[in-house]
């Protein structure tokens, strides 16, 4: 026979999970430098929407909700019969090229802590931001800037892609103001 718990147990019961719980999320905002908030609402977030506050807090979430909208914007056009080459030609049309200067292997990043990416498309760049990293055949490692703010709409080269001066590596739609 299976005993009942009493209304009372029950609260208790889960009013202690909740306390270890909110113990443990505690400590993992304290370790990452995350806010509380005013009236612990930060908290209480990460508590009950774990991924999702994470994934916000990371910008994977950003990046994930960029990378469905332009999916959403091109599959629109290609549905009012846009050619997929013809949307890249829209795209590029508006957008201003980050243009290689010399002969070398793309890195987008030179991290050690994981593998080096290409940037999501809509991700922003400042005007003083590094874009990527020319690695020459003489053994230099060239900053490329794109030398103004803008946004991300095409990556032409990947991770280690060989380019030769004058290629375009990516392109990126200016912004109006610095931001």
């Amino acid at each position: 026979m299976r005993r009942r718990l009493s209304l009372t147990a029950a609260l208790v019961l889960l009013l202690s999970l909740l306390c270890a719980c909110a113990a443990q999320h505690a400590q993992e905002m304290d370790e990452n430098g995350w806010e509380y908030g005013e009236d612990d609402e930060e908290l209480f977030e990460l508590a009950m929407h774990d991924r999702q506050y994470r994934d916000y807090k990371s910008g994977v979430a950003k990046k994930r909700f960029e990378e469905e909208l332009q999916h959403a914007k091109d599959a629109a056009m290609a549905k009012n019969g846009y050619s997929e080459e013809e949307i890249k030609k829209l795209k590029r049309a508006k957008a201003d090229p980050v243009i290689a200067p010399d002969n070398g292997q793309v890195l987008w990043e030179v991290s050690v802590e994981g593998p080096s990416i290409a940037p999501f498309i809509g991700r922003k760049y400042q005007h003083d931001e590094v874009f990527c990293y020319l690695s020459t055949p003489w053994g230099e490692y060239e900053k490329i800037l794109t030398g103004f703010t803008g946004r991300v709409v095409e990556i032409c080269a990947q991770q280690g892609a060989t380019v030769h001066k004058g290629d375009v590596i990516g392109y990126i739609l200016r912004s109006d103001i610095f931001a």
